[in-house]
């Protein structure tokens, strides 16, 4: 047989494999980048927003006053410019325990989740909704065009055209 026909059949039997091989291969850059994709969820936190883009806000009616920025109730606001930190928008950062127990994992072949292993998420899911978990959309697509489709592109080649 012919070099020419032995590398087509390989590339054929090679391209029967591509479902299992493209999420194999989408699987490894997301464990491999996940570290970067929390940060993101981190820094919108930080910025006050949810994975929606939409602003944090508490969901339940405050019984007691808020302070000037109406963020947060007047003595958790001076609990948290005690600690040095910001009070002009909520950011769910008080010790920093929230955030730093942020991460992704993988639930079932191919599908991640964003968890957290905070005592108080269960709280501040109930207050702020599951939204706060996540990046948005846009960031997502971007992460995805910029990141995962180069990855992709690169890393298929190499394993589904034989040498």
């Amino acid at each position: 047989m012919s070099s020419g026909l032995s590398q087509l059949k390989g590339l054929i039997r090679n391209l029967k494999k591509i479902d299992t091989v493209m999420q194999a291969e989408i699987s490894k850059f997301i464990r491999r980048e996940s570290k970067n994709l929390v940060k993101l969820n981190i820094v919108n936190l930080l910025n006050g927003i949810d994975s929606k883009g939409v602003p944090l806000r508490f969901k339940k009616n405050r019984t007691t006053s808020l302070n000037f920025s109406k963020a947060y109730t007047a003595a958790y606001a001076k609990l948290k410019a005690r600690r040095g930190g910001q009070t002009e928008h909520v950011d769910l950062r008080l010790f920093g325990g929230f955030h730093k127990s942020i991460e992704i994992v993988e639930v079932e072949h191919g599908k991640f989740v964003f968890i957290s292993t905070s005592d108080i998420f269960p709280y501040l899911v109930a207050n702020y909704g599951e939204e706060i978990l996540g990046v948005t959309e846009e960031q997502m697509q971007e992460f995805l065009k910029g990141k995962l489709k180069p990855f992709l592109e690169n890393g298929l080649a190499a394993k589904l055209i034989p040498r």
